[in-house]
């Protein structure tokens, strides 16, 4: 995963794999982001489904949707918790009709962590049947969305990286003399530049 180029380019191969290999119906991601007032919000951003079973990836609904309407899975999730349960025993009206309309019998949710940022989430459906992962599916997946996290986290570390040496070459490479002096405390002040 950490080898290629591009995460976003990666990730649709990794769905595929995962979904090929497994008995799942659909794999999707979600990514968390804020809107203008600061409103946490989650967006479907990438799926993978099998043969004959419906896409969801240009549904509105999921797109922009606000983490306030389902706040026992918004605290369950960012509590690093993994959900695996049926849709028919869910208590909240709205998530049932949702996942209903997408043809979901039971789900599991991992969520994806960028160091302790609450990244995500990676959802396995069955339209087909009621079947529950097993515990040990259920670890494994959790295992996976930790290392995917890891892997955005150092992404956006090495993007960080990059802006500031090519702000600090920018800096150097156009100031001729910078005059610094040191107080009596060791701190540094710019005096001047010329």
């Amino acid at each position: 995963m950490q080898s290629n180029s591009n995460l976003k380019d990666a990730i649709p191969y990794i769905l595929y794999f995962l979904g090929s290999s497994s008995e799942v119906d659909r794999i999707y991601i979600f990514k968390n982001h804020f809107a203008e007032d600061r409103e946490l919000l989650f967006s479907y951003k990438f799926e993978w489904c099998a043969e004959g079973v419906a896409p969801q990836i240009d549904s509105e609904f999921l797109q922009n949707a606000p983490w306030s309407i389902y706040p026992s899975i918004q605290a369950r999730l960012s509590g690093n918790e993994v959900i695996n349960e049926l849709v028919k025993d869910t208590d909240n009206k709205d998530f049932y009709e949702s996942m209903s309309e997408q043809g979901i019998l039971s789900y599991l949710f991992v969520p994806i962590f960028s160091g302790d940022f609450f990244w995500g989430f990676i959802g396995f459906d069955n339209c087909k049947s009621e079947d529950l992962f097993t515990n040990e599916q259920a670890s494994a997946l959790h295992a996976f969305a930790s290392t995917l996290g890891n892997t955005i986290l150092v992404r956006r570390q090495q993007k960080r990286l990059l802006k500031s040496q090519k702000h600090y070459q920018f800096l150097v490479n156009n100031i001729n003399d910078v005059v610094f002096k040191y107080d009596l405390k060791g701190n540094l002040h710019f005096l001047h530049s010329t």
